[in-house]
């Protein structure tokens, strides 16, 4: 017999990093020693919550409409929301 039980993490901070493959295993540049550094952030996470929100709430990504993978324009995303419609 099996029990679960859920753990809250949503108060804890989280932060979200973005490395080219691999970059983020070894974290130190065989070529020239240096400490190699994210590619994107430390960017806040909020859980739960999901890796494309955060990059849009820090503005690093323009949302999205459905599966168009071409960003909504400023002016349309204040329109769609003001709509009802979802992005």
């Amino acid at each position: 017999m099996t029990t679960s039980s859920a753990i809250d993490l949503s108060h804890l901070a989280w932060t979200l990093r973005g490395w080219r493959p691999w970059f983020s295993c070894n974290q130190i540049s065989m070529e020239t020693g240096i400490v190699l550094q994210p590619d994107i952030g430390p960017v806040p996470v909020k859980v739960p919550g999901s890796a494309q929100q955060a990059l849009c709430d820090a503005e690093i990504q323009k949302p999205k409409r459905g599966l168009d993978s071409s960003p909504v324009k400023d002016d349309e995303s204040s329109s769609v929301a003001s709509s009802g419609r979802s992005l």
